[in-house]
């Protein structure tokens, strides 16, 4: 395992907070209702994982599991979070 990789497995927790916080000030007062394109990225960004994965190994994979972990903090953080004291 690499040591980047490690460290973003560490670091996985942080990142997932602040995108909900990101995603929190975006969406201000406006709908609580997920935008349809954040599951289409979110969609494409598992299937990138996926097809690396396959085609490179695990080591290579790392920066496409970030833009996963990105949208997969975007969508509950556009949906659930409440107030920006929250999160």
């Amino acid at each position: 395992m690499s040591i980047a990789y490690t460290v973003a497995l560490c670091t996985r927790n942080h990142a997932d907070r602040l995108v909900r916080i990101e995603a929190i000030r975006k969406r201000g007062q406006g709908s609580r209702i997920t935008p349809k394109p954040f599951y289409d990225q979110l969609l494409r960004a598992v299937l990138a994982v996926w097809d690396l994965y396959r085609r490179e190994g695990r080591n290579s994979t790392l920066r496409k599991e970030m833009n996963v972990v990105y949208f997969a903090g975007l969508i509950p953080g556009w949906s659930f979070g409440s107030r920006l004291a929250d999160a």
